[in-house]
């Protein structure tokens, strides 16, 4: 039996092969931003926490009244194949003011919800961040101001 291809259907082939072993480009799209939202400390003479819970959701120390409320971030992981357990690591950071004299803040614990990240039929997953906040608790009252700063979300299989 002869097998006769033209160097057309060759490069086909070829090209059917790379796309089976090559991997996707991978992205990480932050849908929602985590945010722990606006409010003042009352009394900032300890550490004061917020905590973003899994489902949704927050738990705040009394001394903290609230404008508007914080959130949970959402992200969404694409190009991985199917089925595949996802490793997510965030990373925690110190949010500075950007005015001065006031308290500085401090993220912990930081998770996803749900903990066991698996990619569906298509090779994404869409899952939640969170973390706890903590006031410095050094006395200084917390002021009208922003308090910015980046978290790194790192995904590997």
């Amino acid at each position: 039996m002869k097998l006769l291809l033209s160097a057309k259907s060759l490069f086909l082939v070829f090209l059917a092969i790379l796309s089976i072993d090559s991997a996707q480009a991978q992205t990480i799209t932050i849908n929602t931003p985590m945010d722990f939202g606006r409010f003042v400390i009352v009394d900032n003479a300890a550490p004061r926490i917020i905590t973003l819970m899994a489902g949704g959701g927050f738990s705040a120390d009394p001394q903290y009244i609230f404008f508007v409320n914080p959130q949970m971030g959402n992200v969404t992981v694409n190009g991985y194949p199917p089925a595949t357990p996802l490793t997510v690591t965030v990373g925690t950071t110190t949010l500075n003011p950007i005015c001065a004299g006031t308290a500085n803040f401090v993220t912990s614990a930081t998770f996803t919800d749900p903990g066991v990240i698996v990619t569906d039929g298509g090779g994404s997953v869409t899952f939640d961040v969170g973390a706890v906040l903590s006031s410095d608790g050094g006395g200084v009252t917390h002021t009208d101001c922003g308090y910015n700063n980046m978290f790194t979300v790192m995904v590997a299989p």
